[in-house]
């Protein structure tokens, strides 16, 4: 689906007439379909780590402490930093305190115990490693991208700007968020389009990547099958 099918979509279940343009549309309606459509993609982008937005990040050491981000990058997955040269994991993101304690205090961090923090260096946020890495040493973390807007030819883009372009984020779940916002900015009641958004949503996010695995101590336990054989006779 497109942006404009999206729409078209969500207009006939809203009871609108169905636009035959959106993004620069000057219709009042088809505006405030654009408007809403867009919030709801960058509302379930910060939902959930979509795997369809996964991607790997790299860095290559070259002496500096702090290092430029990817262009489309929206969010690190936590604890997925490590030094692939070394194998080492690095800790963080950290605090403000405990980064100004490793600058400027008694902690001390090592490259077994390589910390790193998120922070703005001339308007743009990028990464900082402590101790700063070596030349030719690697990094390798999982982020969530923002380019969730693809054109149709390989490319893909952060907003979702012209009627042509799809959405990454499975397109059904957005038609049944924009219904039930349509719904609510238009003052009807959005409660059972709501409950059906929040249902659907709820049942994509579980199915679309695994769980972490919950260990509950260092032994597995294989429970064997309940039989006659195998049920305790008094």
């Amino acid at each position: 689906m497109t942006l404009l099918s999206t729409v078209q979509e969500a207009a006939e279940a809203t009871g609108f007439e169905s636009p035959s343009a959106v993004a620069g549309a000057t219709d009042d309606n088809a505006k405030r379909f654009f408007r809403l459509a867009n919030f709801e993609a960058q509302s379930l982008l910060r939902r959930h780590n979509w795997a369809v937005l996964l991607k790997q990040g790299t860095i290559t050491g070259d002496g500096s402490a702090n290092y430029a981000l990817p262009s489309d990058y929206h969010r690190a997955v936590p604890a997925s930093f490590w030094t692939s040269s070394s194998s080492w994991k690095i800790g963080g993101s950290v605090t403000s305190q405990r980064w100004q304690s490793l600058q400027n205090g008694w902690a001390v961090s090592t490259t077994l115990s390589r910390q790193l923090m998120m922070r703005a260096t001339a308007g743009s946020k990028q990464i900082y490693f402590e101790p700063a890495l070596s030349t030719g040493e690697t990094v390798v973390y999982d982020y969530i991208s923002n380019a969730m807007f693809d054109d149709g030819l390989g490319t893909q883009y952060a907003a979702w700007s012209d009627d042509t372009y799809s959405c990454l984020i499975d397109e059904s779940l957005i038609v049944l968020g924009l219904v039930y916002r349509v719904l609510q900015s238009t003052g009807r009641d959005p409660s059972y389009a709501y409950a059906e958004y929040i249902e659907t949503r709820n049942q994509l996010i579980g199915q679309d990547a695994p769980a972490e695995r919950l260990s509950l101590g260092t032994n597995e336990f294989i429970l064997p099958a309940v039989t006659p054989d195998t049920i305790p006779v008094p």
